[in-house]
């Protein structure tokens, strides 16, 4: 999914956080984003936190309560969701970190190979969002954190899907705020 709730380990009830980690083990770099991101809110406060994290395969990041989720599958996320909020508490900070690409010209790229990058990187962030957002607007709190590409504004070739999927990524977050 891309969730992931940090609970503290003490009674105090400050913000729980979701960490998404659907990617592929190949994308080291998305990868380390999460990753170094679960590093730094681990302590936050003076506070131990223990974070959630979801991945597709592959091993959660040290430290986390890992949460097996395909973010392609709306109920694989929903199941996702409800493991954490069950052990967790409801997801307070969610970020989605899902990237994949599967690069070649245009003329080249089958519709497959494009709908799966949109299917994997926007609409993915789409169903984490909606699995965390019901209970954020009932706390009146919550905070989203969608992790996008420079890509999303100038492009390069042989990434047609993937710009367009981070563009449109930046469009949602932009009209959900």
């Amino acid at each position: 999914m891309t969730a992931g709730v940090a609970q503290p380990t003490d009674r105090a009830r400050p913000p729980e956080l979701a960490v998404d980690r659907t990617i592929d083990r190949a994308l080291v770099h998305r990868a380390s984003v999460a990753e170094a991101f679960v590093t730094d809110i681990q302590t936050v406060g003076g506070l131990d936190y223990v974070a959630a994290a979801t991945c597709r395969s592959g091993d959660p990041p040290e430290g986390t309560f890992g949460v097996r989720c395909d973010v392609t599958d709306t109920e694989s996320v929903q199941r996702a969701y409800d493991e954490v909020l069950a052990q967790q508490g409801p997801v307070q900070v969610l970020m989605c970190n899902a990237g994949v690409t599967k690069g070649s010209p245009l003329l080249g790229m089958s519709e497959k190979d494009f709908v799966d990058v949109i299917d994997t990187n926007l609409l993915g962030a789409m169903r984490a969002v909606k699995a965390c957002l019901h209970n954020m607007v009932r706390a009146r709190w919550g905070r989203i954190i969608l992790i996008g590409s420079s890509q999303a504004l100038w492009g390069s070739p042989g990434v047609t899907n993937y710009a367009a999927s981070k563009a449109a990524l930046a469009g949602f977050a932009r009209s959900l705020a």
